[in-house]
């Protein structure tokens, strides 16, 4: 992290409300914050999700989509993330030398195996020269991409970090698209309710409402409201997790997820591509915006305490087939350790506590969610 900050550079369209067609497709589940397996033919429920591996597309090539997030539209599974992360040279312009992403791809499958590459839905080729790392060829990060869908203007809304080579910009990048398919267009980047941002999640509610949060640097989490069409934050922060509370470092990789009336927020302490111990705190009322509680063991088993060597990308609710039992809460992380240019995936699947808060339950050596259906109590350790 740079000690100086460069003026930010802020690059945003005039505020319109496109109207493209509706789409196809309407999201059934939009939340928040895939280990090749055997999945059942139209069913995810006898998936074998083994940590530490890769599934690969349907030409046998690794699927790169890091730090993601997982949209459930009618029967489809549509999986964003960013690229395959690649050192940059030590003498490019910004200085030093990191692993970086230039695109969010796009993967889809009816059965969270069979993964179809989609391509590119956004690249750093789609932001304006300003934003494009501003001194010659400046390597660009877009980062924790998340994908919601704003049912009143009918179309989706792109949402990730978009910063420079030395993080010293922080901003929040904002695009649409008429279609879960993209491509999406830039609309602008900014520093939500004047602060810079790092790592970031999202999260939607029942109705229209949804909410962003995101690491300040040096001072904890900040979660804001979502204005009406998803393009920027209104009202301004709204709720804290103040950086004392994340063992006096700066915490890193949120997810915001709802589960049984609650909200729980989980996230790690920023240690660079090092997996973090974890912390998770439980909302005070039934809005992000109500305060906070913590939520002690947040993960079980031997490797509960660095969330199995992975970084938290997003917790998904997962509708069992035939829809007779509760969802089952599916943690996804990713384990850049020990090649961040070769990452791997971590999937746990998250239950109950004996204090009614969802906790991950170690995922061995592999696990398949009809293990857990319908989902067990599992008492606090």
């Amino acid at each position: 992290m740079s000690a100086h900050r460069r003026p930010v550079l802020v690059h945003r369209r005039p505020r319109h409300t496109p109207q493209p067609p509706p789409p196809p497709l309407l999201p059934l589940l939009l939340l928040l914050c895939a280990a090749r397996g055997a999945w059942a033919a139209d069913s995810g429920d006898d998936a074998l999700f083994t940590p530490g591996t890769q599934p690969a597309d349907r030409d046998g090539v690794p699927v790169r989509a890091h730090e993601g997030w997982l949209l459930r539209i009618e029967d489809q599974f549509f999986w964003y993330g960013s690229g395959a992360k690649a050192l940059t040279n030590a003498s490019a312009p910004g200085g030093g030398a990191d692993w970086l992403s230039g695109s969010v791809n796009l993967y889809t499958s009816y059965d969270l195996t069979s993964w179809k590459r989609r391509g590119a839905v956004f690249t750093a080729a789609g932001l304006p020269p300003a934003l494009r790392g501003g001194v010659g060829d400046a390597p660009v990060r877009l980062e924790r991409p998340k994908v919601l869908y704003n049912a009143a203007r009918r179309f989706y809304v792109l949402i990730f970090h978009l910063d420079g080579l030395a993080n010293d910009r922080g901003l929040v990048g904002w695009a649409i698209s008429p279609s879960a398919a993209g491509p999406f267009s830039f609309q602008g980047a900014d520093q939500p309710d004047g602060l810079p941002a790092w790592d970031l999640s999202v999260a939607a509610g029942e109705g229209s409402d949804a909410w962003l949060v995101r690491n300040v640097p040096g001072a904890g989490l900040a979660i804001s409201r979502l204005a009406g069409d998803f393009l920027g934050t209104s009202g301004g922060v709204c709720s804290r997790i103040p950086r004392a509370w994340t063992g006096g470092a700066d915490p890193g990789a949120p997810c915001l997820f709802a589960w049984r009336g609650r909200w729980y927020l989980l996230a790690s302490q920023r240690r660079g591509w090092a997996p973090s111990a974890p912390r998770m705190w439980v909302s005070n009322g039934s809005d992000p915006c109500a305060g906070w509680a913590p939520v002690r063991w947040p993960a079980g088993g031997a490797g509960g305490g660095r969330l199995y060597d992975s970084s938290p990308a997003f917790v998904f609710p997962y509708a069992f087939a035939g829809g007779d039992a509760d969802p089952l809460l599916i943690y996804f992380g990713d384990r850049w350790q020990p090649d961040v240019g070769n990452a791997s995936y971590v999937w746990a699947a998250m239950l109950p506590g004996a204090d009614g808060a969802p906790r991950l339950v170690d995922p061995g050596t592999g696990w398949r969610p009809s293990d857990f259906r319908p989902p067990p109590s599992l008492a606090a350790t």
